[in-house]
């Protein structure tokens, strides 16, 4: 289940909930956690919605989608906004796992930047 958040006329914002449970009630839990509707007005740092955690494997999706094509959401944000992020990753994943992630970012980011290069020289 997700709240979409149109940002502007082409970009939209995806936070897709996976409590990662097949319990029709833990889904329902999850839909009542959710603090905005349809036609809302969000500004940003409001709290759009709690997770129900139901496992170890429980997580949200981030997506990113301008003219109906997936990004990196790493563009968007501001060098402390990034780092923000990044903090809150390596505060709920301590370790050597963060850096990990931050290298796997990192090459994503360039393969699609690599990839819309090819795409507009076609």
């Amino acid at each position: 289940m997700a709240i979409w958040i149109r940002f502007n006329d082409t970009v939209r914002l995806g936070y897709n909930f996976e409590p990662w449970s097949t319990d029709e009630s833990d889904r329902e839990k999850q839909k009542d956690m959710f603090k905005v509707e349809v036609g809302d007005w969000v500004d940003k740092g409001e709290v759009i919605a709690e997770f129900l955690e139901c496992n170890i494997s429980a997580h949200i999706h981030f997506d990113v989608v301008e003219n109906g094509n997936w990004y990196c959401p790493k563009q968007y944000f501001s060098t402390t906004g990034y780092n923000e992020i990044m903090d809150l990753i390596e505060y709920y994943h301590p370790g050597d796992n963060c850096e990990l992630l931050k290298s796997e970012l990192q090459n994503f980011i360039m393969q699609e930047a690599a990839m819309q290069k090819r795409q507009s020289h076609s």
